[in-house]
């Protein structure tokens, strides 16, 4: 057996996947499907017979993502100026989100997070590089395209300081 999490076949996908003409969308949320079904799916089958044990990578992927996220902004000096109003349970929840535990309703996860952060649903939906061409085309409309697509190189706080 060749498939595994990290090269799942077209089996392991849902059939509008394998259609070329979603190549792209597909790409970029084939890790979802494949995380649900080899981890989460797994997982819940063992806990409801009562071994919790394969649960435990992802609880723990939650405090992992935070700390690997916190050293991937620091190390790029990233704009993090969006999370400057974020709550407790903003964090959790984007930890919960990037740990993969919702699954199959990723998605939705996702449109609901972007909304309620000023992009749209869409975005979210269609992945990062949709976010990041949101996010450019919002500081287009204010007019400030400029600096909206320099804050999303690596280090350019330190190319372009304030």
């Amino acid at each position: 057996m060749n498939e595994a999490m990290a090269h799942p076949d077209a089996g392991s996908n849902p059939m509008w996947m394998n259609d070329p003409r979603f190549a792209l969308l597909a790409q970029m949320k084939r890790f979802t499907f494949a995380h649900a079904k080899f981890v989460l799916d797994r997982g819940i089958k063992e806990y409801k017979l009562g071994n919790a044990f394969p649960l435990v990578p992802a609880v723990l992927a939650m405090p992992w993502m935070l700390a690997a996220d916190g050293l991937r902004d620091t190390l790029t000096l990233t704009d993090t100026s969006y999370k400057n109003n974020w709550g407790i349970l903003d964090h959790m929840e984007h930890a919960w989100s990037r740990a993969g535990h919702a699954g199959r309703g990723q998605f939705f996860a996702d449109m609901g997070q972007s909304i309620r952060h000023g992009g749209s649903g869409l975005e979210g939906a269609a992945g990062p590089t949709a976010e990041l061409f949101g996010r450019i085309a919002r500081g287009a409309h204010t007019g400030q395209w400029f600096d909206s697509m320099v804050n999303q190189i690596p280090g350019s706080p330190m190319i372009m300081p304030d």
